[in-house]
């Protein structure tokens, strides 16, 4: 099922500290946008924020797809020779959804590796403009679906304190298997909101603007769902799912995803014992991290769509990032 080339991974594992890149890169979010408001950033990105409401192509004669969904938080501070390295050790995957990616210099390389050479397995989305709109890359496998469409929107509005923006990235394919369509939004929500799965005290703010990114996704998930069509939501989460569940905080990834039927991963197939956001030492490329027991932060999602199941799931240890990876197979039945 997985790839021989990868080292000390495990099909049912884990990967923590409470200091996330996510801090650093909402620093250089903001940096970055400081020259020009959101709007005109998504104009010349020539990005879009609502799907198109294009008819579905008739199903080929396919009874079940079988395909891969991965999420990695690449770390916005990684070199670009290092980044790629990670992303080669999930590139079995079939869709892929990428966070902390705002540098041209990483964009380009991924470009190059993944998308436009001549032996190149992948197709992708990556839009250039505002940092925010270009924090998320999203890759698909070219033989296995093709796009319908693609944009990017606001996830939380407001002027926020610790950011300027922040926003969803999505794309709408169609799989050549059955024809059936497939949404893929990355996302990345705010960090220093939970400890030990409860709010954290002092970040009224943070967890306002979580709840409310938590509509922007939720809302989208139950708008493009349907009998043929699944909506996978990825990313950096920021909440422990060891937790997360016991707890249930209201704004939290468990509560409001139950509120519309959608579920993780790690709801389906268990409890990891490594977890995906680890201790990172100076050079970042090292083996020297703490995986197991780690902070549950980077998550699958998907709606309750007919005959869709989580087959299994995992983790990629030992990246450049102070994230692993995580890789889900996923069956879709008639």
């Amino acid at each position: 099922f997985f790839s021989s080339r990868r080292r000390h991974t495990r099909y049912i594992g884990d990967w923590s500290s409470d200091v996330c890149s996510s801090d650093l890169m909402d620093e250089y979010v903001s940096a970055v946008d400081d020259a020009d408001t959101a709007a005109n950033d998504a104009t010349k990105a020539g990005v879009k924020t609502t799907p198109s409401t294009s008819t579905q192509s008739t199903p080929k004669p396919a009874d079940h797809d079988t395909f891969r969904v991965a999420t990695f938080n690449t770390r916005f501070d990684v070199s670009a020779s290092a980044t790629i390295s990670d992303i080669r050790r999930i590139d079995d995957a079939d869709i892929i959804g990428l966070q902390e990616t705002p540098n041209d210099r990483h964009a380009s390389a991924i470009k190059e590796k993944f998308v436009s050479c001549a032996s190149c397995q992948f197709s992708a989305y990556m839009p250039r403009g505002s940092a925010a709109i270009s924090e998320y890359i999203i890759l698909w496998r070219k033989t296995m679906f093709k796009k319908l469409d693609e944009g990017s929107m606001v996830a939380a509005p407001g002027n926020w304190s610790w950011v300027k923006e922040m926003r969803i990235n999505w794309v709408k394919l169609e799989s050549r298997v059955t024809g059936r369509t497939v949404f893929l939004v990355d996302a990345h929500l705010p960090a220093h909101v939970e400890v030990s799965g409860r709010y954290r005290a002092g970040e009224a703010d943070r967890i306002r603007a979580y709840g409310i990114y938590m509509d922007t996704i939720t809302n989208f998930m139950q708008k493009h769902s349907g009998r043929n069509s699944a909506v996978f939501t990825v990313g950096d989460f920021n909440v422990d799912f060891r937790y997360d569940p016991h707890v249930r905080e209201p704004n939290f990834p468990y509560a409001r995803m139950k509120k519309i039927g959608a579920r993780s991963n790690f709801q389906a197939l268990g409890e990891t014992v490594l977890g995906t956001h680890t201790n990172v030492s100076s050079d970042g490329c090292t083996e020297n991290k703490r995986s197991r027991g780690a902070r549950i932060i980077d998550y699958v999602f998907a709606t309750d769509t007919p005959g869709l199941s989580f087959q299994r799931q995992h983790i990629v240890e030992s990246t450049c990032s102070d994230h692993n990876a995580v890789s889900v197979l996923m069956r879709w039945n008639k």
